[in-house]
């Protein structure tokens, strides 16, 4: 009987230190968490195609950068050559690119990408498309003549801020010593402000997605004036 009696008093005094170290490892982990740094999350169904990518405003505001001027700021074209001053980003720039076979419609155009012809010369099947678009744009009226141009294009209605961005910092001595290897620092400052919008921007973005293969073009063209900042 008192042998049973001590066995019971052994196993609930080892029942409570079970029960008290658990409870410690609980508290310890809690604590843990609690002081571990915040994780980012780098997974998701909404991708930031903005990361680490430089504007083209921010580009154009770099010291060693020449941009091309304000479309707004163009009054005149005093010969066809004049036209590569306006910015990809104008709403002359694809004025200029009605009715013209450019690099971006001469292989639809050609059939290159249909289905059979893709496959032959193997092609993606996400870059496989019909011609009936860029026949579509080759059938418009182009603009041909200077006078036509100016009247046409030298109008403004672009928008936009004509101010230059203080986000470039000359390296110092000390940092070229260690290896980097850019004559600017790029700091910018984003607020949550320009991140709420970012995130906003890429919401609608994705809604009104029909190809996912869209979203790689997107990435290559945000991401366009960073790999230009690398050559300066």
């Amino acid at each position: 009987m008192s042998r049973g009696k001590g066995n019971n008093h052994v196993k609930k005094n080892m029942s409570f230190e079970c029960t008290t170290q658990g409870n410690k490892n609980q508290d310890l982990e809690k604590n843990r968490k609690k002081t571990s740094p915040k994780k980012f999350k780098y997974s998701g169904n909404l991708p930031d195609l903005s990361w680490r990518a430089i504007p083209i405003e921010h580009l154009r505001s770099h010291p060693l950068f020449i941009p091309l001027p304000h479309p707004d700021t163009i009054k005149n074209i005093n010969k066809l050559e004049d036209v590569r001053m306006f910015r990809q980003d104008s709403w002359q720039w694809d004025e200029l690119h009605r009715g013209r076979c450019t690099t971006s419609q001469a292989a639809p155009a050609l059939g290159f990408l249909e289905p059979k012809a893709a496959m032959e010369l193997g092609i993606p099947r996400s870059l496989q498309k019909g011609c009936s678009r860029s026949f579509q744009r080759l059938g418009e009226s182009a603009l041909r003549s200077k006078k036509d141009m100016n009247e046409i294009l030298c109008v403004g209605g672009n928008g936009g801020e004509h101010r230059t961005f203080q986000v470039w910092t000359k390296a110092s001595k000390s940092s070229a010593k260690k290896g980097y290897p850019f004559a600017f620092k790029y700091l910018p400052v984003y607020t949550m402000g320009d991140k709420e919008k970012r995130k906003v921007s890429a919401e609608e973005y994705m809604c009104d997605l029909k190809n996912p293969m869209r979203v790689r073009m997107q990435w290559g063209n945000l991401q366009e004036p960073t790999g230009n900042h690398h050559l300066i």
